[in-house]
């Protein structure tokens, strides 16, 4: 009787513990709102740089993928950006995490940001009463209508994240990172360099047209955080 009674506590304790977890799933699941976005990393021409790793840290903790492939291919010029065509809703990002190399500078750089959550909610909340929706994608006949987050590595180690709709465009913030030396291996296109030896990587797949114009001097003493991404003058 003494090993029936134990046996039912533990399917109790077990189908307890099972309808917690399940509970904690379908609350974190639809505790907080969903939209439709897309996310994009734009650099100076003249300040490129190497993004090893960022991501977006989402309200409930989970990790939101941010386009970063162009940049790295030292592709885009700064305000430019590469739409993902994204089709699923996620939550809204309350962090961004970023690491990367900046060549002309000869740094690194490894920090997470807090985001103005409050402030992303309230545009969100409001975006389609405001028409402020772009097309995010059309593919297969279904247009998704969303906002672009876009951010931005300028020089001097400085991050500024702008929110991108139709006829639109919002300053998150602007955020100063401070340089760090690593100890460890960095990955740069799908390689591994210390320090000592990773900016020599970097400097034998850049384009020779961009190590001219840093050869030259352009932008020495610009300050690309206060400059315009120039994403309204080109209407859209």
């Amino acid at each position: 009787m003494k090993k029936i009674n134990i046996l039912n506590w533990f399917y109790i304790i077990t189908l307890t513990a099972l309808v917690i977890i399940t509970t904690i799933k379908i609350y974190n699941f639809h505790g907080s709102s969903r939209y439709y976005y897309s996310s994009s990393v734009t650099a100076p021409y003249a300040y490129p740089v190497y993004v090893q790793d960022i991501y977006f840290i989402l309200e409930g903790d989970e990790q939101g993928q941010i386009n970063h492939e162009q940049v790295n291919g030292h592709a885009y010029h700064w305000g430019d950006a590469d739409v993902d065509g994204s089709t699923t809703q996620e939550r809204l990002p309350k962090a961004l995490v970023l690491k990367y190399a900046s060549y002309r500078e000869n740094a690194f750089y490894n920090d997470t940001i807090a985001l103005p959550s409050k402030v992303i909610a309230a545009v969100f909340e409001r975006a389609g009463q405001r028409n402020i929706y772009k097309t995010l994608s059309a593919e297969s006949g279904r247009d998704v209508q969303g906002l672009m987050f876009l951010i931005g590595i300028a020089n001097k180690g400085q991050i500024v994240v702008w929110l991108q709709g139709n006829k639109f465009e919002q300053k998150l913030l602007t955020y100063k990172l401070h340089s760090w030396q690593p100890k460890e291996e960095m990955d740069y296109d799908h390689q591994f360099y210390f320090a000592d030896t990773y900016m020599k990587a970097f400097d034998e797949n850049l384009p020779d047209s961009c190590k001219k114009l840093i050869a030259s001097g352009l932008d020495k003493n610009a300050n690309y955080a206060d400059s315009s991404t120039r994403y309204l003058q080109f209407g859209n």
